[in-house]
């Protein structure tokens, strides 16, 4: 069990991925679900759930091509899956976040080419439809999905939710990616702030502390080689609003 402190977990974190808004939220999101497409490292768009993602000369309609994978409960991921997520998320019975990033996607648009195909016709042509399904809001759920139990494709399946506090998760052994999870259970434990991180982590209550204070990094290089501090590039940005 890899145990994993995380600050600022919050009592407002979804389970439902198209309504996470909070860093628990995507957490939860990056582990149980599957989005098609991903930011990598170089900060380019590659392919995650999907295999491909092409669109005809005018960009007005794409092809997404799924690659071979399973649910949590064994059952293929499908084209129709695809479908019902886009469909669930731009209904405007059930208003949800995700929507104002899809203005070009028509729910009328979307249609199976065949189990692992789906042709979608958008409103106007866009060439950032891949990017748009980078964010953890655009995970794919089943046909029939309950945030109550929830079911994804992701590396690992949710054992138990305390929310605010404690999230545990148990590896998705038919997880599509070789070689992953390379853990059989993942815990994460949310603390009010980096220096109480820290010191857990220092004291051995927690084995990894992502995305501490800057500041603080030097105080668990000094606590000897035990630890180990990652630096890496990332695709986050950090914006200024301006009132002008």
């Amino acid at each position: 069990t890899l145990r994993v402190g995380v600050t600022r977990l919050s009592t407002a974190d979804a389970i439902d991925p198209a309504r996470a808004s909070t860093v628990g939220g995507y957490l939860i999101a990056r582990q149980l679900y599957d989005t098609l497409t991903e930011y990598g490292t170089d900060g380019q768009v590659a392919m995650r759930l999907a295999e491909s993602i092409e669109a005809d000369g005018a960009a007005d309609v794409w092809i997404i091509r799924l690659r071979e994978a399973v649910w949590h409960d064994g059952s293929p991921v499908t084209a129709d899956d695809v479908i019902h997520t886009f469909r669930r998320i731009l209904d405007p019975e059930s208003p949800l976040p995700p929507a104002n990033s899809l203005p070009f996607m028509d729910p009328d648009g979307l249609s199976r080419v065949d189990d692992r195909t789906v042709r979608v016709e958008l409103r106007y042509p866009t060439m950032i439809l891949p990017n748009a399904l980078t964010s953890p809001t655009m995970a794919m759920v089943p046909q029939g999905f309950d945030p109550e139990a929830p079911i994804g494709s992701g590396p690992f399946r949710l054992e138990s939710f305390e929310p605010g506090t404690r999230m545990a998760f148990a590896a998705n052994p038919s997880y599509w990616r070789d070689g992953l999870p390379r853990i059989e259970a993942l815990e994460v434990v949310g603390f009010p702030d980096s220096v109480s991180a820290v010191n857990a982590l220092l004291g051995g209550q927690i084995d990894a502390a992502p995305s501490i204070d800057p500041a603080l990094a030097p105080v668990v290089e000094r606590a000897g080689d035990r630890f180990t501090v990652f630096e890496y590039p990332t695709s986050g940005t950090l914006t200024w609003q301006m009132n002008a």
